[in-house]
């Protein structure tokens, strides 16, 4: 797929963030002027016959329920099946699936990788939709082929504004704000909670590039854990100066606030621990698209592919991510962590920031920091990093 250029309605990408970001909708005509997506409705349906993609058609039902959902993988006849309208189908991590699709994904960097999830594509027939409903995360709507109408409501919505979906959470009542028509090349942004309804207009294909919003309490239940598996000794609840009582099944007051306390104590983290424990986190790989090398090469065996002209490439389910320190880089790739000294800085922010990586650029790194040497074999070893000859 071809590189994309990202217009903004005039927009810098900083005034486009202090003005819409977690703010407002922004439509954008002609967001990707020269777009040329490289998929057929047909191609994107043979996606979903295969069993690693993860894929679902939802199809309107006209019942009390609204919508159904199907998982894959489908079969032909699955497809031969369906109506001519009103059904969609939807693939996520596209860009895993196919890493061309990345290209999709680089415009919106100006946003940082940790806080992009996804590319999905969604295929619908003629008047195809999902149903009315709000998505808690930012999300970027690329029309590319055919029209979508889309439609959108800001007010809020309570809980008995839902249909009975055990499957689907959608909206039972939803009038339209804004209306707007997308063609290819045009794109709407919506921040989180905003209400949106998106209708095809014929068949049609549009991508969207999801946002994480990561849930507090998963944070700390991940935070806990890490907590508990840091070495030395983890303290216990103490009551030397315990009052005798006639009434043993009453729990005191002091010693809620004293339990409350300690586990406040036990919360805190400082700045170093906690950015070793979230860059891992965030760097954690949703399902397994990465696979290691069958045959582990050595540093000797890595040297001699890059002398010979040979490059490497960065996976696209890969998610790299690094913190500064004092003196020192905390790296993180798939939710491992490496300590470097802070005089890589400039070479691992270029291998966090691109995916094909020339040999004319990385042996000089290598061959002056054997540290560098023994991150890059691991990162091949473990399928981060794949090796690619020269044509």
């Amino acid at each position: 797929m071809q590189d994309l250029e990202l217009q903004l309605n005039g927009l810098t990408t900083q005034q486009f963030l202090d003005e819409y970001w977690q703010k407002k909708p922004c439509l954008i005509r002609q967001g990707f002027p020269e777009l040329e997506f490289p998929l057929s409705p047909d191609e994107v349906a043979g996606l979903a016959l295969e069993a690693e993609v993860p894929s679902r058609i939802l199809q309107e039902t006209g019942d009390a329920l609204g919508w159904s959902v199907r998982h894959g993988p489908f079969s032909e006849e699955d497809f031969s099946t369906l109506p001519p309208e009103r059904w969609t189908l939807l693939i996520t991590d596209l860009e895993k699936v196919l890493p061309e699709m990345q290209a999709l994904i680089e415009p919106f960097r100006f946003i940082p990788d940790w806080r992009i999830d996804d590319l999905m594509i969604s295929y619908a027939a003629d008047q195809g939709s999902v149903g009315p409903h709000l998505d808690e995360y930012d999300v970027f709507l690329v029309q590319v082929q055919g029209k979508r109408q889309w439609q959108i409501n800001n007010r809020r919505y309570t809980d008995d504004e839902y249909l009975p979906n055990p499957d689907l959470k959608l909206l039972s009542t939803f009038e339209a704000e804004q209306t707007w028509v997308l063609e290819p090349g045009d794109i709407l942004y919506l921040p989180p909670n905003v209400a949106h309804h998106g209708i095809a207009q014929g068949e049609c294909m549009t991508c969207s590039v999801g946002f994480r919003a990561p849930v507090y309490d998963d944070m700390l239940g991940s935070l806990a854990d890490f907590l508990m598996d840091r070495p030395g000794t983890h303290p216990r609840y103490r009551d030397p100066n315990l009052k005798s009582t006639d009434r043993p099944g009453r729990i005191a007051n002091s010693d809620l606030r004293q339990l409350r306390d300690g586990l406040k104590r036990i919360l805190e983290i400082d700045d170093a621990a906690f950015a070793k424990w979230f860059g891992s986190y965030s760097t954690q790989a949703g399902l397994d698209w990465v696979e290691p090398l069958t045959r582990a090469i050595d540093d000797k065996e890595l040297m001699i592919w890059l002398q010979a002209g040979h490059g490497l490439s960065r996976s696209t389910a890969s998610r790299l991510a690094y913190v500064e320190q004092k003196n020192t880089l905390l790296f993180f790739a798939d939710g491992q962590s490496w300590k470097l000294d802070s005089t890589h800085l400039a070479f691992i922010d270029r291998l966090c920031t691109q995916f094909d990586y020339d040999p004319v650029e990385l042996l000089p790194a290598l061959e002056q920091a054997p540290e560098l040497t023994r991150l890059i074999l691991e990162l091949v070893n473990a399928g981060l990093l794949e090796m690619w000859e020269e044509a």
